[in-house]
């Protein structure tokens, strides 16, 4: 039997205390979330910076990171480029 995992968007949760969802995320048995930074964060500054500490601290809690939404939203870039993948590499770990 295949196990199913449920993963919520962060884009449901309106800015919340962040330990009051994980509780909930666990209480309801759902795996993880789908986490767009934006809706967390109010500024791009040292984002991908503090996505890796947020990143960390959902580890720590056993809740998994499914996927990054929007955070190259209306960005120029290429994540081809050697130093940016390596970059985006860590904090997808």
């Amino acid at each position: 039997m295949i196990k199913k995992e449920l993963f919520v968007s962060n884009l449901c949760w309106n800015k919340k205390d962040i330990n009051f969802v994980i509780n909930k995320l666990k209480e309801e048995k759902i795996s993880g979330i789908d986490f767009a930074p934006l809706n967390y964060f109010t500024s791009w500054e040292n984002i991908l910076k503090r996505s890796e500490k947020l990143g960390t601290f959902f580890k720590k809690k056993k809740i998994k990171i499914n996927a990054l939404q929007g955070i190259f939203f209306k960005k120029n870039l290429n994540l081809f480029e050697s130093y940016k993948k390596k970059r985006l590499q860590i904090i997808l770990r």
